[in-house]
């Protein structure tokens, strides 16, 4: 682990290991520069713009699905370039890497403003290592939460395929080395970001760090082993990137909390009696107050929901069948046989030729799969069509108590038509961090 006298104690530096860290440094600000890129995209829409390496070599695919890959690499960057900041480089040279990146700050236009909450500690943290090393990174490297552990044969096959994919850099490395031998250090010059003015970015940065003073303590670079027991203790800023990256999976919802309506931010998957209160302890879901948002990570929220939404499509032939056919019946509570569950009070279409029938025990009327659907699962535009109108759009909880009864009832299903229900697959790849020995 770093120990800053160790550090100050080196005074001269080789030319190969001058241009190695230069280089590591500059992949370190591409790394930042494609994450800023692809996670706050609403937050910078003229990044392209203002962004210094144009010319970036990164050209993974997954990051822009996945954007937490994204994050991940650039911690695993980072950590590597502590690592050889505490090894080879020397005060002075540590200190000139510093002001490269406060030149990029002012030349990015990064001001404590615009700069959201997650990425302000990002760049505390770069900061810190020029001074510190891996005295934070690496402990929330050593402690984070593994995806497959060291022993399995997964880590194992992992590891492997790492240590064969990186033989060829090793090599070219080798040989750059070879060709700077002899070489004067002082004739290597820094690659930086000239058109920023490190005074000037410096004191951006300033503004900054206290506005973290505070949150950095509790900042991790990554997610922590036994630090996330139950939903309720992510961090707003882990709530709202799983909404950008799964849009489709939350929504903004009324649910009754101890008999008081409380709009919340709720997963897909949380479980909703018909009467509209949460099913379970609260503390063990991902069911989140409203109030617990600023107004500027509910636009972050609003956005992500808006911008990521399908074009909306009319089935005009259900909309067709629901004109001429059926008529609009409030406030039915309806139960379904078949799965002996309730769906909550609400508005239904009833085709004109169904015999209704109740249930003997509640009285509720019983749910036919191909001559009744709910209001509420009609799209807004297909709502408008039927001449269902924004005043009778009553605010309802949930569609089922599960998820899967939803398709059951969807739309494609109703009056016989049929149609294509679209999914939204999700998959989790494993993320093997690389880790490199430390030069001693």
């Amino acid at each position: 682990m770093f120990k800053k006298q160790e550090l100050m104690q080196k005074q001269e530096m080789v030319a190969y290991q001058k241009k190695a860290l230069n280089d590591i440094f500059l992949r370190v600000i591409e790394w930042l520069e494609k994450y800023i890129e692809i996670t706050y995209k609403n937050e910078f829409p003229d990044w392209e713009r203002r962004k210094q390496i144009h010319g970036n070599n990164i050209t993974r695919k997954d990051i822009y699905q996945y954007p937490e890959k994204a994050e991940s690499t650039l911690v695993s960057q980072l950590h590597l370039f502590a690592a050889f900041l505490e090894t080879d480089a020397t005060p002075k040279f540590r200190e000139e890497l510093k002001q490269e990146f406060y030149k990029w700050i002012n030349a990015t236009e990064i001001n404590v403003s615009d700069c959201p909450e997650r990425l302000k500690n990002f760049l505390f943290g770069i900061n810190e290592v020029f001074d510190k090393g891996r005295e934070k990174i690496g402990k929330d490297i050593e402690n984070r939460e593994r995806e497959i552990e060291m022993d399995s044969p997964e880590y194992m096959e992992k590891f492997s395929q790492m240590f064969a994919d990186i033989q060829a850099p090793m090599q070219e490395q080798r040989k750059v080395a070879k060709s700077l031998e002899g070489k004067n250090p002082d004739e290597i010059k820094i690659s930086g970001f000239n058109k920023g003015n490190n005074e000037q970015g410096e004191q951006v940065f300033e503004g900054i760090a206290k506005n973290v003073a505070d949150s950095y303590q509790n900042f991790r670079f990554v997610k922590q082993k036994g630090r996330l027991i139950s939903p309720q203790q992510r961090t707003n800023f882990e709530i709202i990137q799983d909404v950008k990256n799964h849009p489709l999976n939350w929504r903004i919802d009324e649910v009754f909390n101890r008999a008081k309506k409380e709009e919340v931010l709720i997963y897909h998957s949380v479980q909703l009696g018909y009467d509209g209160e949460v099913i379970g302890s609260l503390e063990n879901q991902p069911v989140y107050p409203v109030s617990r948002f600023n107004q500027e990570e509910l636009a972050e929220i609003n956005r992500a929901k808006n911008i990521s939404q399908a074009p909306i499509i009319i089935n005009q032939q259900l909309v067709n069948s629901i004109k001429q056919n059926a008529i609009l019946e409030k406030d039915l509570v309806v139960f379904n046989q078949e799965a002996s569950e309730y769906y909550e009070k609400g508005d239904w279409f009833i085709h004109n030729s169904l015999e209704k029938k109740t249930d003997d025990k509640t009285g509720c009327l019983i749910y036919v799969p191909n001559a009744m659907i709910r209001a509420k699962d009609l799209n807004e535009a297909e709502q408008r069509e039927v001449g269902y109108s924004s005043e009778q759009r009553l605010q309802h909880f949930s569609s089922s108590t599960r998820q899967e009864n939803d398709d059951k009832i969807s739309a494609e299903k109703v009056f016989g038509i049929m149609g294509v229900i679209s999914a939204l697959l999700i998959t989790s790849t494993v993320i093997v961090k690389k880790q490199l020995n430390n030069k001693r």
